[in-house]
């Protein structure tokens, strides 16, 4: 757990640093793993983490820097971002799960999707 951990934190330092090379980021995944600098098992944490810190760095290059973001999603997959956050100096709350499908009904119910339901609150 701990090394694939530390593989992950190494995939999003180099996804978010190296920007506008996933596609090269991506073949040292194969490299990386050939050369035996990770494991077979650690392969998938580092690679997640190139795609979470190139996906982050352009987020940021495109919207600039956002106090602290909230992140909605999945238990698992949010904690996976929050992380990824975090090794590149940048804080975030977890939503509750549950508001996820929350908001998804909400928009639904927005977009006229749902027949008589009625969408609450200020979705701005």
């Amino acid at each position: 757990q701990a090394a694939a951990q530390a593989a992950f934190d190494a995939g999003v330092t180099q996804g978010a640093a190296h920007r506008g090379a996933l596609l090269h980021l991506l073949f040292t995944v194969r490299t990386e793993g050939l050369f035996g600098r990770y494991s077979a098992t650690q392969l998938p944490a580092y690679l997640s983490g190139l795609l979470l810190g190139a996906e982050i760095a352009d987020a940021r290059d495109w919207a600039g820097e956002a106090d602290t973001p909230t992140l909605v999603g999945t238990h698992e997959l949010a904690s996976r971002y929050a992380r990824a956050l975090s090794v590149l100096g940048m804080p975030a709350t977890l939503a509750p799960e549950a508001c996820t499908a929350e908001g998804v009904f909400a928009l639904a119910a927005a977009g006229g999707l749902v027949p008589g339901a009625q969408p609450r609150g200020d979705l701005r």
